[in-house]
C-alpha cells in the first residue's frame, strides 16, 4: 500500500525523471517502451517496510544531473 502512495508522489518531485536504478532499471525502462507491456509500475523503485511503531521507505531515484531537490 505505501509503494503505491510513494512511488507516484516521489515522481511527481521536479528533477526526478524516473525512480529505479543500475541494470534492472534499464530493463524495466526498454519493457515498459514495448507496445502492449502493460505501462509502468507504480511500486518499482521502491521498498517499503512495516514495523509495529514505525514505517520505512527506501527509494531508488534517477536524478538530472546538477539538479537541487528541494
Amino acid at each position: 500500500m505505501g509503494a503505491k502512495i510513494a512511488g507516484p508522489a516521489t515522481r511527481d518531485v521536479p528533477g526526478v525523471p524516473a525512480m529505479g536504478g543500475g541494470f534492472a532499471h534499464g530493463v524495466r525502462a526498454m519493457r515498459e517502451r514495448m507496445p502492449g507491456a502493460g505501462g509502468k509500475s507504480v511500486a518499482s523503485g521502491v521498498k517499503v517496510e512495516v514495523g509495529e511503531v514505525q514505517t520505512a521507505v527506501d527509494l531508488e531515484i534517477v536524478v538530472e544531473y546538477e539538479r537541487r531537490l528541494e
